[in-house]
């Protein structure tokens, strides 16, 4: 069994004992359609797409029940939040800090892996969630620590040497499927950035600000600062190794404009090289103040992205890109 097959299988189990809990197995297949073939799919998702889903099933045919469009909700609730797939922490303690009852758990299957190995007796010590950066034992965020971070939470655990190895050795079927954000990605060519300087990341490029959309601060972000009647262009180089196939990501002005911009404010486009130029992605209207967002999801076929945003009479401040190659 190669690595890619396992991977796709241990997607596929997580996938299914999430639908089982929230008992919406029946929509398993829409979701997919949807392109959302694990549970974190749904964190990119807004409330009005849950119901936008929910009035599609029926228009097809589908007899949704209210119990399935409450489970839906909450499921989507959960993802959200982060609560799903962590252990709940039981008040009735003991004094290392250890559940004394039986804990609740969502990582079925981590147990399910000690139970295979005959380690339950470190079950607890691993689920202390103080070990866990995320406040509770959780297979996705197993599957996001290198080795290193992994045998690190296994010996703060007291898993003995030999156990660790074999809980190591299980534990490299579990390799997320990242997503790649464009602010990672080789700059190509920079054709105007405006004032300041080209912002990534975290950085907004201009006065040390940090990038915040909406009063959330932006990891993953692309910032740039166009001078009146003017347009900033800038170009990335996707790395032809990576097999996308959805670009999606959002576009606003950062928070650190106050008030509405002066003339109609910013425009954003993407552009995508590969056999020739073409238009990808275009905003179809003016963003002037910090609270417009737009968003957008398109498929993924060439490997260099053109992003320009176009400012129209009048001074504003940064405005932002966030982008990322998911699969």
């Amino acid at each position: 069994v190669t690595t890619e097959s396992k991977l796709r299988r241990n997607i596929r189990t997580m996938m299914e004992a999430f639908l089982k809990e929230f008992n919406i197995e029946r929509l398993g297949p829409k979701l997919k359609e949807q392109g959302i073939e694990e549970p974190k799919g749904l964190e990119f998702l807004e409330a009005e797409d849950i119901n936008e889903f929910l009035q599609d099933c029926a228009q097809s045919g589908m007899k949704i029940k209210l119990s399935e469009k409450a489970g839906m909700r909450k499921a989507f609730k959960a993802i959200k939040e982060g609560t799903w797939g962590k252990t709940d922490k039981n008040p009735e303690q003991d004094k290392k800090g250890h559940s004394s009852k039986p804990q609740k758990s969502g990582c079925e299957q981590l147990r399910g892996i000690l139970k295979e190995l005959n380690l339950q007796n470190y079950q607890e010590d691993i689920e202390d969630p103080a070990l866990w950066k995320s406040g509770g034992a959780s297979l996705e965020e197993i599957s996001y620590m290198s080795h290193d971070e992994r045998e690190a939470l296994l010996e703060k655990a007291g898993v003995k040497p030999g156990h660790r190895a074999k809980l190591l050795r299980r534990f490299q079927e579990f390799k997320a499927v990242k997503p790649y954000f464009l602010s990672d990605m080789k700059v190509d060519e920079i054709l105007n950035i405006g004032k300041g300087k080209l912002g990534l990341g975290s950085e907004l490029g201009h006065n040390g600000l940090k990038i915040t959309s909406g009063g959330e601060a932006i990891e993953h972000g692309v910032g740039m600062f166009p001078r009146a009647n003017s347009a900033c262009t800038v170009r990335f180089t996707v790395d032809k190794d990576i097999s996308a196939s959805f670009f999606r990501g959002s576009v606003s002005i950062d928070d650190s404009q106050k008030s509405r911009m002066l003339g109609k404010g910013v425009q954003f486009s993407i552009w995508q090289y590969g056999d020739g130029k073409a238009l990808l992605w275009n905003a179809n209207t003016w963003i002037s103040t910090s609270s417009e967002k737009k968003s957008f999801e398109v498929s993924a076929t060439y490997y260099c992205y053109h992003i320009s945003e176009e400012h129209c009479k009048g001074g504003g401040r940064k405005n932002v890109t966030s982008y990322e190659m998911g699969f």
